[in-house]
């Protein structure tokens, strides 16, 4: 049984962390209780001036990329580059997206998910930002080493508990690097690819010993230790980038590499 201090904390702490996405704390707590159990029910938010969608099981997402901004040592790239194109491989419900587009307007943001529930409330928020003139699009596939269709688990109970799972249910389309690579060419080099994918970064990043990354002028990428051989993509990562830094103070214990 949960202590109800504990449960009084946790919805004045919700409460708080959402009031200034809802448009103050009365929505927020109306959100909060109303769908108390119910991890899947969702809500509209505003970051700035871009409108967006999220669920309850979100929340912890919510805080860490628009409220804690994890993502804030980009911030001074980002806006330094006149046009950046962005590629967000394992984007969730687009939270980076939506940082990264606030930071600088005119970025081009082309935004990887694989959990097929995950991807309605993405594509809800691209067509929100599509419909504010900002450039974003999404594809529903996950970063693999192949284009085989795969197994893929996807919990209702936690957004951020989707992976590659040979036991799983859901069925969804690979993607390589090289297909990212390929789909970039027009405009270029990538700006800037960031990697989230649940411990996929080894098949994704290490297939043909990293062909590909070498068109990649940024890399931002979450290592999973308990996923993946996390010494093998660090070797590729060194092989194709001279800087390569871990970004400190995280309150969670999977680290984050930024690579330049």
């Amino acid at each position: 049984m949960i202590n109800p201090c504990a449960r009084v904390c946790s919805l004045m702490q919700n409460t708080r962390l959402l009031s200034p996405l809802m448009g103050g704390a009365y929505p927020a707590l109306s959100y909060i209780i109303k769908t108390r159990g119910n991890a899947n029910a969702s809500a509209k938010a505003k970051y700035k001036n871009i409108d967006f969608q999220f669920r309850r099981c979100d929340i912890s997402a919510l805080r860490e990329v628009l409220l804690e901004h994890e993502y804030g040592f980009l911030r001074d790239t980002l806006k330094s580059i006149p046009r950046p194109l962005i590629y967000d491989i394992g984007a969730h419900i687009g939270l980076f997206a939506i940082w990264a587009l606030s930071i600088n307007p005119q970025a081009d943001v082309h935004s990887i998910e694989a959990s097929p529930n995950t991807f309605k409330i993405l594509s809800s928020n691209v067509v929100q930002a599509q419909a504010a003139h900002l450039s974003w699009q999404a594809e529903n596939k996950a970063a693999w080493q192949s284009n085989e269709t795969i197994a893929f688990s996807d919990s209702s109970e936690s957004s951020m508990s989707h992976r590659v799972d040979h036991q799983g249910k859901v069925q969804v389309a690979g993607v390589t690097l090289a297909d990212i690579v390929e789909q970039a060419k027009e405009r270029g080099e990538i700006d800037l690819l960031k990697v989230d994918i649940e411990g996929a970064e080894e098949a994704f990043l290490c297939t043909e010993d990293g062909k590909g990354l070498e068109t990649v002028r940024r890399l931002v990428i979450e290592l999973h230790p308990a996923l993946c051989d996390t010494k093998r993509v660090t070797a590729i990562l060194e092989k194709n980038f001279s800087k390569i830094e871990e970004i400190k103070g995280r309150k969670s214990s999977k680290p984050i590499l930024y690579c330049q």
